[in-house]
């Protein structure tokens, strides 16, 4: 009787931790597409005359990319003394990109007539939460420098702050209009958190938590848009924002 052959056992290669080192193309065809994205609001007006906090905040989120694409190319090549000398240029970079935020938001909410903004005020979440967002993760970012995995994690998540706006123009611009305005968030908000998911789940190891970290607040203030940011609470505090002398 003829015995059958031995199954030899496969070997399947252990799932390795991601070592995002290829982050920056990504950030790269990110930054195509918000040109895209901001082409009709923005570059393709200029040079028309606009107030400068609009120029300093392009110009500042621009300086951004550019960081979020160099750096990652930089450690893959072994510069990590160009990494570090980038790196610190983020401490003036990221106040001013704070400071310029709320002074644009502030701007456009001071030239608001009262009666849009009594409509359309409770929009300003938007990019406050944006904000928030993007100084939340650079800040854990800042906060882990020292330890690479987590810290370039966090640094990631700084580009998923700025999806839901991106998101939203294209849809806005390209598409016929959402009959209710709430639907390019739930769009913009579950493309972020998606995003922020796959990457928890294909992610391996402890270093991974970042991810969860990020989605948990992510997911938090961006559902807090569908209830609070409704409110006329918040449409006052708003407004108390909008008195200030800012700008």
């Amino acid at each position: 009787m003829t015995s059958l052959p031995r199954e030899v056992p496969v070997r399947v290669a252990p799932a390795r931790p991601l070592t995002l080192l290829n982050s920056g193309y990504w950030f790269a065809g990110f930054f195509l597409v918000s040109l895209v994205a901001f082409w009709p609001t923005y570059f393709s007006r200029l040079p028309a005359r606009m107030d400068v906090y609009t120029h300093l905040h392009a110009g500042l989120m621009t300086v951004w990319f550019g960081l979020l694409i160099a750096q990652p190319i930089l450690i893959r090549r072994g510069r990590r003394g160009w990494h570090r000398a980038l790196g610190r240029l983020s401490y003036v970079l990221v106040p001013s990109i704070a400071v310029t935020w709320v002074q644009l938001v502030h701007a456009r909410a001071s030239a608001m007539p009262d009666h849009v903004f009594a409509r359309e005020g409770k929009f300003f979440y938007l990019p406050f939460v944006s904000a928030v967002l993007f100084l939340a993760a650079w800040t854990m970012a800042i906060v882990r420098r020292r330890f690479a995995p987590l810290h370039a994690r966090y640094m990631v998540c700084t580009a998923f702050a700025l999806v839901d706006a991106v998101t939203a123009r294209l849809l806005f611009f390209n598409l016929p209009p959402f009959e209710n305005p709430l639907h390019y968030q739930l769009i913009g908000f579950g493309l972020t958190e998606a995003c922020i998911a796959t990457l928890f789940v294909i992610d391996r190891g402890v270093n991974r938590r970042a991810f969860l970290h990020m989605l948990v607040v992510f997911g938090s203030l961006h559902a807090l848009w569908f209830t609070g940011g409704q409110t006329a609470a918040w449409l006052e505090l708003v407004r108390w924002f909008r008195a200030l002398p800012l700008t």
